[in-house]
């Protein structure tokens, strides 16, 4: 970092004020001076030896190559002169400051409308899928690292940073579920307002013109012993995708038919002929 006067700077970019820091880094609104544009830049801890700066720099050309509507983009990166990494990405926030998912919710007096919470549960399954489909995973994940731009649409910031800056990273598996289930839980919050605890309360219960295919869809999500198995599979079951329609109507018609045998084989009713 460079000092001009009272000004710092990193490289092009003036370090306007200090943001709130995320679970990975620091954070400063910045202007670069050239362009006129709005940016955070971020620091990260000092690496500690030269086997922690590598797997920095891996992990930050993994984390830039992303490239998804839904996923924070890397615009630059680079070390420090005390070994502290640091990224660029563009700035979603409006002048009050960046809007995390957390705070939106809280904003709205602690869930989202139906529609509201649908869309951002799509937009965080697709970006996970095709992250996954590229063989990255993040893990759990937390909707106050899920960044809120100016448009409505949801950002994950540092998609996989984590686990890739750790000297034993977990299994990709293990990312995989955990994230899923994240998500999966972060939508029962918005569309709820409730957490998702055992004994899970089924949607439907909370918002009675919700469709039912959701009952269904977050009680297999948040399986930690079967659910999904992947996040393509939960794309595909959602009531919003046309497979996932198909799939509920079946599931209802098949629920028609048990009862109906159920009471055709009744104690003292007549034989069927």
């Amino acid at each position: 970092m460079t000092h001009a006067g009272s000004r710092e700077f990193f490289g092009p970019y003036q370090l306007v004020r200090p943001l709130e820091p995320s679970s990975v880094a620091e954070r400063w609104l910045a202007l670069h001076v050239r362009w006129q544009s709005s940016h955070v830049v971020h620091r990260l801890d000092a690496c500690r030896d030269r086997g922690e700066r590598r797997r920095m720099v891996s992990a930050f050309e993994t984390v830039a190559a992303l490239n998804h509507p839904h996923i924070l983009r890397v615009e630059q990166f680079s070390f420090g002169a005390r070994g502290c990494g640091w990224l660029v990405t563009p700035y979603t926030g409006s002048p009050a400051g960046l809007l995390t998912l957390a705070g939106l919710v809280e904003l709205k007096g602690g869930r989202l409308g139906e529609f509201e919470s649908q869309r951002m549960l799509e937009q965080l399954l697709d970006a996970s899928a095709c992250a996954h489909e590229a063989g990255h995973a993040n893990g759990r994940l937390d909707p106050g690292g899920v960044l809120v731009d100016r448009s409505g649409s949801v950002l994950i910031e540092h998609y996989g940073l984590a686990p890739l800056l750790l000297r034993d990273p977990p299994r990709f598996d293990d990312l995989a579920g955990d994230e899923l289930r994240s998500i999966a839980s972060i939508g029962y919050r918005a569309l709820t307002g409730l957490t998702a605890s055992e004994p899970l309360i089924r949607p439907s219960r909370v918002l009675k013109r919700l469709e039912r295919g959701w009952d269904e869809w977050f009680e297999t999500a948040l399986d930690s012993s079967g659910g999904f198995g992947s996040i393509r599979d939960a794309i595909e079951a959602l009531p919003t995708n046309p497979r996932g329609q198909l799939r509920a109507r079946a599931a209802e018609r098949g629920s028609v038919r048990v009862v109906l045998r159920r009471l055709r084989r009744a104690p003292g009713s007549p034989p069927s002929e």
